[in-house]
């Protein structure tokens, strides 16, 4: 539960969720990793969650241009979102990249 985290705990929780934004835009799930478009959905939630009880906004602690740029390179042509840049959709990143 975010509310049981102290303010300092909150803020560590923020800079950890904001290292997860890649060179690339994307979100990774830990460090070194690859960004995947699902973790956009996990990280923002997260931060939102933690957002409410730290007066901070989610443009002040990721690059949203940057994001909503990766997410759109993740898009097929046919539809969908896939994991990566030119990988093939599928409904489980569809879903969490929208």
């Amino acid at each position: 539960r975010v509310d049981a985290l102290s303010h300092r705990g909150r803020g560590r929780l923020l800079r950890w969720l904001a290292a997860r934004q890649t060179p690339q835009g994307g979100m990774n799930g830990r460090p070194g990793k690859k960004p995947d478009v699902c973790y956009t959905w996990w990280t923002l939630a997260s931060a939102q969650l933690a957002e409410s009880v730290v007066d901070s906004r989610l443009s002040e602690i990721f690059d949203l241009n940057a994001l909503q740029n990766f997410v759109h390179l993740c898009m097929a042509d046919q539809g969908g979102l896939g994991p990566h840049p030119e990988d093939d959709p599928d409904p489980f990143h569809t879903f969490f990249g929208l």
